[in-house]
């Protein structure tokens, strides 16, 4: 039987397909860098929040700490008040006890008490203020006020000890005048004190006001965030939807593919079985059976020439 049966079609057609789109595929499959983008993306955001949280932790335990300093200076401001009035009542007291040695005696520990307290407190201000704001003209009042207030006492009480009431009695009027000015001073320096307190306050309130940049910056990192994580995720969304289509699609026509080469299959069969019907009638036994041999080792891909047929016996 002379010449070649036509060849049905190539497997080689359905793998190169399918190799073109595993190459698209791959290719699509490079966004993923996309997601180390947002993974540093996102750990700068923590970061940062982390930075804000610790910052603002360490002001609010920095303004803790302020306060209690200030409500300990302010206490100590509140004992020198009540150390100038102990220093100031042997000079009344005497009128009444009219036991000038004992009152005496009395105003000479409560001014060795008052001045070393009066000291401390000059020191902790000092050390604690960084801008003067009027504290030292504030001390210096004070100090003037209370050496005035503590001459005209010891002056009472020297003529209540030599038995001038009279002149004891017009010092007390300008000793009570000094005492006066005492807490005057005491007052002016308790004002100033929580002057340069609001003033420390305000200035640590508008640094406090920096981080409001750092507070919107994080905010706007954050949105974007959001943002680029629901993009990132439509778009892989949109993309397994492409590729499971294409999957979808390239199965279908390998299906297809394969109906059609089992229809040809089914065809060839039919048109071989014709082909050997008619030979039947005209051939000899032996010939009919070498061809039916023949057709049962061909492939269903290609039938071979006659060439390369098997060798039959020749009468």
């Amino acid at each position: 039987m002379g010449g070649h049966v036509f060849a049905l079609v190539p497997r080689a057609a359905g793998r190169a397909w399918l190799a073109q789109a595993a190459s698209a595929i791959k290719q699509r499959a490079r966004i993923h860098h996309v997601y180390y983008v947002l993974a540093a993306f996102d750990l700068a955001a923590v970061v940062s929040g982390l930075f804000l949280t610790h910052h603002v932790n360490l002001v609010l335990a920095n303004t803790v700490k302020a306060n209690l300093a200030w409500s300990a200076l302010h206490d100590k401001v509140a004992e020198l008040r009540r150390g100038a009035g102990l220093v100031n009542t042997p000079g009344n007291d005497v009128f009444e006890s009219r036991d000038a040695a004992r009152e005496l005696g009395r105003f000479a520990a409560a001014v060795l008490a008052f001045w070393p307290r009066l000291e401390r407190l000059k020191q902790e201000v000092g050390a604690k203020v960084v801008n003067d704001g009027g504290i030292s003209r504030a001390f210096a009042g004070l100090e003037a006020s209370m050496a005035a207030m503590v001459r005209q006492t010891q002056t009472l009480l020297g003529h209540f000890a030599r038995g001038d009431e009279g002149a004891a009695g017009a010092e007390m009027a300008a000793m009570d005048r000094s005492y006066g000015d005492v807490l005057k001073q005491i007052d002016t320096f308790s004002q100033t004190l929580r002057h340069v307190e609001n003033t420390m306050g305000l200035a640590e309130l508008e640094n406090t006001k920096q981080l409001q940049v750092l507070e919107y910056a994080l905010g706007c990192m954050i949105l974007l965030m959001v943002v680029a994580v629901t993009v990132y995720g439509h778009k892989l969304g949109s993309l397994f939807q492409r590729q499971w289509d294409e999957l979808s699609n390239s199965s279908a026509k390998l299906q297809e593919q394969e109906r059609k080469l089992a229809a040809q299959n089914l065809q060839l069969d039919a048109a071989l079985n014709n082909m050997v019907q008619g030979l039947a009638s005209s051939m000899p036994s032996s010939v009919l059976s070498c061809a039916m041999a023949a057709t049962r080792s061909s492939t269903v891909w290609q039938l071979p020439s006659s060439a390369s047929a098997p060798a039959c016996g020749r009468s």
